[in-house]
């Protein structure tokens, strides 16, 4: 088989085959529920932490209650004290529940059914309708080995790098230096001087 008809083989079979979204979904299940259960644990973490801040500021709004009603001194060193140790923790609480709030703020992915219908619909769009050089550098940041034999052609990758892209609300960004175009300047160096 010509190497130019295998090529074109391996891009349909894991456009036609492996992106189908239900084939995904199969793929990257376990991804799947550690992201349903990294997001469940995150919002309650979320709520804790939120919890823990309005009892803090309720704290640190009662001290002037209690300096009105005459339980506290304004220069009673226990006020100080109070307002000392709450202070740090407000602060370390808003941080916390900043970055539980952010994007990034779980470890692992956040993969859901939506997104894998777009993954597949985009990633199956960019390889049928790319440039044949496209394709191929496309089809290397999820393909590791291709397999040839007599019946079948067996094509294998890691399920981080689908996780990875599934992961994302956009498609991963295409290659735009070719890895396999190696010398694409004819001189070693980048800034071209007239030859003397």
């Amino acid at each position: 088989m010509p190497m130019a008809s295998l090529d074109g083989l391996v891009v349909d079979q894991f456009a036609d085959r492996i992106l189908k979204s239900d084939r995904l979904t199969e793929l990257l299940q376990g991804c799947l529920d550690d992201s349903k259960q990294a997001e469940q644990e995150r919002r309650q973490r979320l709520g804790r932490l939120k919890a823990e801040l309005t009892e803090t500021e309720g704290a640190m709004q009662r001290l002037p209650d209690m300096v009105e009603r005459g339980h506290l001194d304004l220069d009673d060193p226990a006020l100080a004290e109070r307002l000392r140790r709450h202070k740090p923790n407000r602060a370390r609480l808003n941080d916390e529940i900043a970055l539980a709030s952010g994007p990034t703020s779980t470890g692992s992915l956040t993969i859901t059914p939506p997104k894998l219908e777009r993954l597949s619909a985009a990633m199956r769009e960019a390889l049928k309708s790319g440039s044949v050089e496209f394709r191929r550098a496309y089809l290397r940041m999820f393909v590791h080995r291709v397999v040839v034999s007599r019946r079948e052609v067996r094509i294998s990758g890691p399920n981080s790098a689908l996780a990875k892209a599934a992961s994302s609300d956009q498609l991963p960004p295409g290659p735009e230096v070719l890895s396999f175009v190696r010398e694409w300047r004819p001189r070693r160096d980048s800034n071209p001087r007239p030859q003397d």
